[in-house]
């Protein structure tokens, strides 16, 4: 189970870059797309590193 959770930190990036793109594209006023991408970008890194360790 541990193995997953490096794919699951690594699919947390990617759906955090595509907000920041689609933010960019859309011109979406306003930060929540670009909060949430931060959010899952960070994320996903402490989970990708966090399942490297281990």
């Amino acid at each position: 189970m541990r193995k997953y959770i490096k794919y699951l930190g690594i699919s947390a990036i990617a759906v955090g870059l595509l907000l920041f793109g689609l933010h960019v594209i859309v011109s979406f006023r306003g930060n929540a797309l670009l909060f949430t991408g931060l959010t899952l970008i960070i994320g996903g890194v402490v989970a990708f590193v966090k399942g490297e360790k281990q």
